[in-house]
C-alpha cells in the first residue's frame, strides 16, 4: 500500500517491518540499532510527512490476538 501511495503521490516510501513495540528497553535498544531501522528513522527527522501503519484489526491480528490493541 505505501509504495502505492507513493508512486501515484511522487513521494519516496520506506519500509521498516519492525514490531510497533518492543518488549524491554534492551529489545528497543537492538530494534533501533538495526542498519535499515536506524537508516530510516535518520530520513524521517528530516521528512515533511510520516505514515505509520499497524496492519490490519481484525480478531486474528496479531496486534489483536496479543492484547496490544482493542478492537473495540
Amino acid at each position: 500500500v505505501i509504495h502505492r501511495l507513493a508512486e501515484r503521490t511522487g513521494a519516496e516510501a520506506y519500509v521498516m517491518p519492525v514490531p510497533m513495540f518492543a518488549n524491554t528497553v534492551e529489545d528497543r535498544a537492538v530494534l533501533l540499532g538495526q542498519k535499515g531501522v536506524s537508516e530510516v528513522f535518520d530520513l524521517a527527522r528530516s521528512a515533511d510527512l510520516l505514515l505509520a501503519g499497524i496492519g490490519t484489526a481484525e480478531q486474528e491480528a496479531s496486534l489483536v490476538a496479543t492484547g496490544m490493541i482493542d478492537k473495540g
